[in-house]
């Protein structure tokens, strides 16, 4: 954790050159991560490969799965 001052919503990307991630006090360096291939690699080269830009916002990702819109036919006609 470091004791950096910051007026960005948590989850915000300060740098990425280390790769630095706002909290809700402070942030987080991240030294090392694993990219989608499986690899470690250091902080910078994770925002680097992933695209990951300063001023963005990170959050988890959706996993939610959409519900059908329409009813479905029913197969006794």
């Amino acid at each position: 954790m470091l004791d950096t001052q910051h007026d960005k919503q948590p989850g915000t990307v300060l740098s990425t050159s280390p790769l630095v991630i706002a909290c809700g006090e402070g942030a987080l360096e991240i030294v090392a991560g694993q990219n989608d291939s499986g690899l470690y690699v250091q902080g910078s080269r994770l925002a680097q490969e992933m695209g990951i830009v300063t001023d963005v916002r990170l959050a988890a990702k959706p996993n939610a799965v959409m519900k059908r819109r329409t009813p479905r036919a029913d197969p006794r006609g």
